[in-house]
């Protein structure tokens, strides 16, 4: 992939005007060329000068004649020269209109000069050592991958055993440090979930699976699940739709993972505080099933996100003002809501006002799906 992109960015530039072409290779020889032609004044004035002293007529188109005589092996050996070189000129313009630049530069086969073929030489150089360093920096990331997962995996056994003891603490009349005990524990599998999601993206092609999901089902699924913290925060969510039942064509366990995300945001930022306290306050989830897209809106009237911020709060590990405030904040939650909503082919907009609340809007458009396999094989 890094070597299809740096083709076409070699590309990109010779397709401005770069390619090699006839002008090109006049430039090159400019040199040449003026040399030659201050050789032939000098000699046509040496010429002069002798003739003057010997008191001989001359006339101005012996001169030319001279001159043109002088130029004839110049030009002859231009043309030759070029004629040598243009089939070299031609396969390296075919292949910059390439897509793979790199790649299609190791078929030139028409060098002519020991200069064309030292450029054909250095290019395969290049290229092999390039393609070692690249396998092994995708050894190192399937490596990076792996352990990632491996760790993931192993720490779920720990957090089932942290919930299990929440329901001892629960039993034994300790329901306040087993509340606290479930939070953290909810905060560590979250992080979990987001760290195996960020390897998954890597593959997102192999782990995903397009099919038919009722989208009003999913929602309450994902509603449901954060019970105990909608309690808990004074949040109250409530979903609005026109209709009974709402299908929509997406992966199953991404666009889940995305919506979960956007619902954990609002937990976290939903609700205005007075004095350290939660204020009550709402949250909707509004679905809209439009003739050409679905439209799934989550809002919510908490903290809101500043001006200044809500251009950068898709980039990676930006957590911006209310990062400061909320340690726990890790900026990668909203990145990867943009992320796999891009590569299952949908659209997520976000829109804040600070201390009146955010909305955010996915967009599952009804046509296109296509575009979906075309974001897989561009990973």
């Amino acid at each position: 992939m890094v070597g299809t992109m740096v083709g076409r960015a070699i590309a990109g530039k010779r397709a401005s005007g770069m390619k090699l072409t006839l002008r090109d290779y006049l430039l090159d020889q400019a040199r040449l060329i003026l040399f030659w032609l201050v050789g032939i004044c000098l000699l046509l004035a040496l010429f002069c000068l002798y003739i003057t002293s010997r008191h001989v007529n001359y006339s101005l188109a012996i001169l030319l004649y001279g001159a043109g005589l002088g130029l004839f092996p110049l030009v002859l050996h231009l043309g030759i020269d070029y004629w040598q070189r243009r089939p070299f000129y031609l396969a390296v313009n075919a292949r910059l209109d390439g897509e793979r630049v790199l790649e299609e530069a190791l078929t030139l086969d028409d060098a002519r000069t020991r200069e064309q073929r030292a450029l054909q030489d250095l290019l395969h150089a290049y290229y092999y050592s390039y393609e070692k360093e690249l396998r092994g920096l995708e050894e190192q990331r399937k490596f990076t991958e792996l352990f990632v997962n491996r760790f993931a995996h192993q720490m779920k056994t720990p957090l089932t055993v942290i919930q299990l003891l929440e329901g001892e603490l629960q039993g034994e009349g300790q329901p306040g440090i087993a509340a606290s005990l479930q939070e953290e524990r909810n905060r560590l599998d979250q992080s979990i979930n987001m760290m195996l999601q960020t390897a998954r993206l890597h593959e997102f092609s192999l782990d995903s699976r397009m099919e038919t999901v009722e989208l009003l089902a999913l929602l309450r699924g994902i509603i449901n699940e954060h019970k105990t913290e909608w309690i808990r925060y004074r949040l109250f969510p409530k979903i609005e739709c026109d209709r009974e039942e709402v299908f929509v064509r997406t992966d199953l366990k991404w666009f889940g993972f995305l919506c979960d995300q956007i619902v954990r945001n609002a937990l976290q930022y939903g609700s205005k505080t007075a004095e350290g306290q939660r204020v009550p306050g709402s949250f909707w989830l509004r679905v809209r099933d439009g003739e050409d897209a679905v439209e799934v809106q989550f809002q919510d009237f908490g903290i809101g996100i500043p001006a200044e911020d809500v251009r950068y709060v898709f980039q990676p590990f930006y957590t911006g003002r209310n990062g400061r405030t909320h340690s726990r904040a890790t900026g990668m939650g909203l990145y990867l809501v943009k992320t796999a909503a891009q590569r299952l082919g949908h659209t997520v907009e976000l829109h804040s006002v600070e201390g009146e609340g955010t909305t955010v809007t996915l967009r599952l458009a009804k046509s296109g799906y296509y575009e979906v396999a075309r974001n897989m094989t561009t990973l």
